[in-house]
């Protein structure tokens, strides 16, 4: 590999801008900018989001809109759900992921003679394919916003 190959005389790139009001998007309203996840705790959206992109503030913050009111919130939040594994992670795992209300019960199960019953079980062990499905498909979706977000940073 030739090490000159690797450094470009010119480029170009793509710089996205956020404007409120027709003023740029500052460091010092993006620190007033409330903190709020785009997702209800099933992560399923909440209505009308919008993704701008991301800041690089110490760690990468993710700007949304619910078209009325600008947000931000860690992309590392996301990272739990993100590398899930259903084969490998406990339903323990999954009720502080996941805590939907059959995660709930399985995770509070105690059997006739108060063992409990699921709670260090492999979550494909427990859930059946309907409900491993639709944990897929959170994650699935989780994964396209976080990869399509990291193609918008936002400088300010």
């Amino acid at each position: 590999m030739n090490i000159k190959e690797l450094f470009t005389k010119t480029t170009t790139v793509n710089i996205s801008v956020v404007k409120i009001n027709n003023k740029n998007l500052t460091k010092s309203i993006f620190n007033q900018l409330n903190i709020s996840s785009p997702f209800d705790r099933l992560y399923n959206l909440k209505n009308n989001v919008k993704f701008l992109g991301y800041v690089n503030d110490k760690t990468k913050w993710m700007i949304w809109t619910d078209e009325v009111n600008l947000f931000r919130f860690e992309l590392k939040e996301f990272f739990t759900i993100r590398h899930l594994d259903l084969n490998r992670d406990t339903i323990d795992t999954l009720m502080k992921v996941y805590p939907s209300e059959l995660v709930k019960k399985l995770y509070n199960y105690v059997d006739e003679e108060y063992h409990e019953t699921y709670r260090n079980n492999q979550i494909s062990t427990v859930l059946d394919l309907k409900e491993q499905y639709v944990i897929l498909e959170k994650q699935k979706q989780v994964r396209e916003i976080f990869e399509n977000i990291l193609e918008r940073q936002i400088l300010l």
